[in-house]
């Protein structure tokens, strides 16, 4: 299925129809952030059947009470692909003629996250999903323009807004726009960790080799798979991976939060 996000680079082979050269580097620049960023982590990303076409054109609401949804139609497009993907569909058109784009993805997200939340790997690729979106809806015009030219008033509807919205998303920072992601759905935290990890992304064994050539060899491990401590936050340390720890090692087995020098220290200070 063409509309199949996991397929956005099949994409390329439409590139020829788009004959404007800003609006052809434009669609290139997002494809190739989709092979690079997104493409890798297909088959590690929650998979299952969607409607993949989530969007107000295909709800129905109650003729007096339009807040209440009382159904969905238009079934051509679900398909198997990343859950991911359904959301990112949604949010997409959703963007076209907003002031404020991040916002308006990020309260789509946060009410998606409390009835199915969220993982890391999902948001990390949520920018580049809603951007291939944006980018398909284009591309796909244009295709079906050449095969349909009697049709261009509806093929071509939203195609100027559309070139707006990936302007515009472009013009975000990605990293910016992902951390307003996991904001939204209470995740601050997950970010922060995968990013240090990313930073500090050195091999355990180079580690414990700087660490020989810096401590000495009498500096005793104390795990046969040394622990890589990336950052703390009261009385939890968090590792490389995002796993916590209580922060026992450095504090309580050291010198210990109760030591008769501590509390005199502090005592003193307060005096």
């Amino acid at each position: 299925l063409l509309w199949d996000l996991k397929h956005t680079l099949k994409l390329i082979q439409y590139l020829p129809y788009i004959t404007d050269a800003n609006h052809h580097e434009l669609v290139s620049y997002f494809l190739d952030r989709f092979d690079r960023n997104v493409l890798p982590l297909i088959p590690k990303l929650r998979a299952q059947i969607v409607h993949n076409d989530f969007v107000p054109d295909n709800i129905l609401v109650a003729e007096n009470d339009p807040e209440r949804i009382v159904g969905i139609i238009d079934f051509g497009d679900m398909t198997h692909t990343p859950l991911i993907n359904d959301l990112a569909t949604t949010i997409a058109p959703m963007l076209r003629g907003q002031a404020d784009p991040v916002g308006v993805a990020v309260e789509i997200i946060a009410g998606y996250h409390e009835m199915i939340p969220l993982e890391s790997a999902e948001l990390r690729v949520l920018y580049d999903l809603i951007a291939a979106r944006l980018t398909m809806l284009n591309v796909i015009a244009y295709w079906r323009l050449t095969l349909h030219p009697y049709n261009r008033e509806y093929i071509m509807g939203g195609v100027e807004e559309t070139w707006t919205s990936l302007e515009v998303w472009r013009a975000q920072d990605p990293a910016y726009v992902t951390k307003k992601f996991f904001r939204a759905c209470g995740l601050w935290e997950m970010y922060e960790v995968s990013s240090m990890q990313k930073e500090a992304n050195e091999t355990h064994q180079s580690h414990m080799s700087r660490r020989a050539r810096l401590l000495g060899p009498h500096a005793y491990l104390f795990y046969d798979r040394p622990l890589h401590i990336v950052r703390g936050e009261g009385v939890w340390l968090y590792d490389d991976e995002g796993a916590r720890y209580l922060d026992a090692y450095n504090n309580v087995a050291h010198v210990g939060h109760c030591h008769p020098h501590v509390v005199n220290a502090i005592a003193k200070q307060a005096r």
